[in-house]
């Protein structure tokens, strides 16, 4: 289109005949009035002056194109439409070529100079290393037998002194079960004295929760629950996916506050279950999905159980 200065349209078509298209006009020639011009050939079209698609089937394509090409002719809005580019653009173009060829030749020409005629190149100046600075340290070996340090003798075991506080009050370790202890090979995240044991005794040696601030001055004495009955009918906590999978069951108890607008102010876990995974799944549903009447602060005690069908 740019180099012959004439609308232009691009058509594909497939195994039924049926073709489809794309075309781009020029300054002075609206496309879609074109393609107006020869509707009766196209099953549709659209666009506008500059752009524009078509949808053709084969038998049409030849008729079409005689239509559109004197419809181009006969159509144009300006009479100069059709015409190559000015002479003065061409003009210009030859300009710049000559212009570039010139600049060439002058740098081929000073590159062939400099090879014919030689010329003194600069010779950097020559760089003093700097000084190195040696001491002489005269060293005297002696053969005399060097004292070594005296170890003390402890002969009675109660004037033994006692252990940093630090240790004496080191905490118990704490279990962590593994299936198989002796396969452990890497660091574990765990601040204090831990031990590994099997996965049968974990719910055994499992460290208790300490309990929230749910009882002291100004708060009353806890009351039990029932899950389910009562103010206990409360949305259920979601079974885990993983401890379905694995089977994993338990009776989770929660002690938590209630506020005087009905939320749970305070929860914690006051009797875990075996699997903290039933835990925290339990206290985040007393926590965040529990509401009662309006009244007094209140304090309770609830029992939730984890149970799978058998």
């Amino acid at each position: 289109m740019r180099r012959h200065h004439r609308p232009t349209l691009l058509v594909g078509f497939d195994n039924d005949g049926l073709g489809k298209g794309s075309g781009r006009s020029i300054d002075g020639l609206s496309l879609v009035d074109l393609l107006s011009h020869c509707s009766s050939h196209l099953q549709k079209f659209g666009g506008h002056k500059m752009a524009a698609g078509i949808t053709i089937h084969e038998d049409h394509f030849q008729n079409f194109r005689k239509d559109f090409e004197t419809a181009a002719t006969t159509h144009q809005t300006h009479p100069t439409a059709l015409a190559l580019p000015s002479a003065d653009r061409a003009d210009t173009l030859g300009l710049a070529q000559i212009a570039t060829f010139v600049l060439w030749t002058a740098c081929l020409t000073i590159g062939a100079l400099g090879f014919v005629f030689g010329y003194t190149r600069p010779t950097p100046l020559p760089v003093a290393p700097e000084p190195v600075i040696v001491e002489k340290i005269e060293v005297a070996l002696s053969t005399a037998p060097v004292p070594l340090p005296s170890t003390p003798t402890i002969t009675d075991p109660s004037s033994a002194p006692p252990p940093p506080a630090s240790l004496a009050e080191a905490p118990p370790a704490q279990p962590i079960a593994f299936s198989d202890p002796a396969t452990v090979a890497f660091a574990l995240p765990i601040d204090g004295p831990t031990t590994l044991v099997d996965r049968s005794q974990a719910s055994h040696s499992r460290p208790s929760h300490r309990p929230a601030h749910t009882t002291g001055p100004g708060l009353p004495a806890p009351q039990t629950l029932i899950y389910g009955q009562g103010e206990g009918r409360q949305p259920a906590p979601e079974y885990p996916p993983t401890a379905i999978s694995r089977r994993q069951q338990g009776t989770v108890g929660i002690r938590f506050i209630v506020s005087p607008d009905g939320r749970v102010r305070e929860a914690t876990v006051s009797t875990p279950s075996p699997w903290p995974v039933l835990d925290e799944s339990a206290l985040r549903t007393v926590r965040h999905r529990w509401h009662f009447p309006r009244g007094p602060v209140r304090v309770y005690d609830v029992a939730i159980r984890f149970a799978l069908a058998e």
